[in-house]
Formats: structure tokens, C-alpha cells, sequence
């Protein structure tokens, strides 16, 4: 019976630890339980944070390309009237002036002293010629504003202009092929193709050491192809991306503001090739009208 009692006494001692061990071990685990709700709470709400973060952060690129793309419309419209102003205005007046100084220079021939008309004459030959170079000036000064072709022809004839141009400024041989219609594009893609353009051409003449410029112009299913490809020296790797390239980036701007692609990419000694796709989606308005 001794034996029985001793054994029953260990059962319940037993039985004793067990439960305490039971109730320290949901203790730990309620501590524990509770410590990883905490730190799923400071997660989720880390996440939510991030997410918050990265909303604000499109957003606020969004609203940048907004006033980017509100930006490149109002600096367009103050060059086509700053062209206009120029054409209408300052050009007419030194053509007026120009009449002024034939007329005096007709004037002045008459008889009289010879010696004082010669220098008068001469003095008047030199004006007509300050003049004659005013005229130019401002003629290209308001064609680099904006190219009146553009607006009256359209971008296909204003990119056949440009490369004909380019060609005779600079002595590079330059070819345009586009499409015998103009492509179904609004004026503000019109405007960033013929920009691009003119980036593009620019940096040829200035880095390329190009003898030759190939422009393409192509209307494809849903987008329009635009490549200038020249066989110049190529682009440096790390010029292809980099932010102080300021003409790269507005070029690549003007593009993803139409929620288009812009491309560059070219060969050691061997070319440069930029390439820009805009969705035609986003163009339905046929205008034939585009620093």
C-alpha cells in the first residue's frame, strides 16, 4: 500500500509540473503571439507607408510631365509669336529701310559735287548692306523659331525642308524619306518630331563627324516610326543616359509626354541611331502643325 501511495503521489506531482509547464507555455506563447501582431502591425503598416510613398511619388511625376508637357506648349506658342512679331514687324521695317536707302541712292546720283556724292554713295552702299544682312538674321532667326513650312505644309515637308537646309549649312549629305500624306498626328507630335529633329541634326553637326544623315518618317500599324541614323562616330555608353545630356533628355521628354518611345543607341565609328514611336491612338486630329 506504501508503494501505491508513493506512486499515486508522484502522478499527481507530476500532473502538477505538466499544468505548470502548460501555463507557462501558453504564457510564452501569448507574449510571443502577441510580439508577432506588433511587429505585423509596424509591417503593414510599413507597407502602407511605402505604398503612400510610391502613390505620391506617380503622382507627382505625373503632375511634373503635366506642367512639362504645359510648359513645352507655352514656350511653342511665345515662339510662334515672337516668329510672327519679327516677320510682321522688325523684317518689314528694315525693308522699308532698304527702299529708303535705294531711294536716296538714286537721289544722290544726280549732278553735284562729285567727290561728296561718291563718299555718300559709298556710305549708303555700306548701310544697304548692314541692312541686307539685318534682313537674313531675322528671317533665320524667326525660322529657328518656327519654320513657317510647318504650319503651312506640314511636318513631311517641313522634314524634306530641313534636311535640304541642313545639307547646304553644313555640307553633309542629308536624305529624307516620308510618307507622299502626312501622318494622322496632332500639332503638339507634329511639333516634338520636328524638335527631335532639330536636336538631332544639331548634335550630328556638332559631335558625330557624320558624312551623311538618313531620316525616315513611316507610319506603321498603331504608331508612327520616326529614325535619324548617321555614319558618324557613334555615342559614348555613358552619354546614352546621362542626366546633364540636356538635349538626350528633352528629346526623350518630348516623346514620353505623347506616351511615346525615344531610342538611342549606335556603333564605335560607325553610327548613331535615334528612334522615336509614337502611339497614333493618341493623335487622331490630322493638322499639318510643331528650341
Amino acid at each position: 500500500m506504501a508503494g501505491i501511495h508513493i506512486d499515486s503521489t508522484d502522478r499527481k506531482q507530476a500532473a502538477l509540473e505538466l499544468e505548470s509547464y502548460r501555463q507557462q507555455l501558453e504564457v510564452l506563447v501569448r507574449e510571443r503571439t502577441q510580439q508577432l501582431e506588433e511587429k505585423n502591425e509596424l509591417l503593414q503598416a510599413e507597407i502602407f507607408g511605402r505604398n503612400q510613398i510610391e502613390k505620391e511619388l506617380r503622382m507627382s511625376r505625373e503632375q511634373l510631365r503635366t506642367l512639362a508637357s504645359r510648359l513645352l506648349t507655352a514656350r511653342e506658342e511665345e515662339r510662334i509669336g515672337i516668329a510672327r512679331e519679327i516677320h510682321d514687324v522688325l523684317a518689314q521695317e528694315l525693308t522699308r529701310l532698304k527702299f529708303d536707302l535705294s531711294w536716296l541712292q538714286r537721289r544722290v546720283t544726280q549732278p553735284g559735287n562729285k567727290l561728296e556724292t561718291e563718299l555718300l554713295l559709298e556710305r549708303i552702299f555700306g548701310m544697304g548692306q548692314v541692312v541686307d544682312t539685318a534682313i537674313r538674321s531675322v528671317q533665320k532667326i524667326a525660322t529657328d523659331l518656327r519654320p513657317a513650312v510647318l504650319d503651312s505644309l506640314g511636318l513631311c515637308a517641313a522634314i524634306e525642308w530641313m534636311a535640304r537646309d541642313f545639307q547646304t549649312r553644313s555640307g553633309i549629305i542629308c536624305r529624307a524619306n516620308v510618307p507622299r500624306e502626312e501622318p494622322p498626328i496632332d500639332r503638339n507630335a507634329a511639333t516634338a518630331i520636328f524638335r527631335i529633329l532639330q536636336e538631332s541634326l544639331t548634335n550630328v553637326l556638332r559631335h558625330a563627324d557624320a558624312d551623311s544623315v538618313d531620316i525616315l518618317l513611316q507610319q506603321e500599324e498603331d504608331h508612327l516610326l520616326f529614325i535619324v541614323r548617321d555614319n558618324g562616330k557613334g555615342i559614348a555608353p555613358g552619354s546614352i543616359n546621362n542626366p546633364l545630356s540636356i538635349g538626350l533628355t528633352g528629346m526623350r521628354e518630348r516623346a514620353l509626354l505623347l506616351g511615346g518611345r525615344f531610342t538611342i543607341h549606335g556603333q564605335a565609328g560607325i553610327c548613331t541611331v535615334i528612334e522615336v514611336r509614337l502611339p497614333l491612338s493618341n493623335h487622331k486630329d490630322v493638322t499639318g502643325e510643331m528650341s
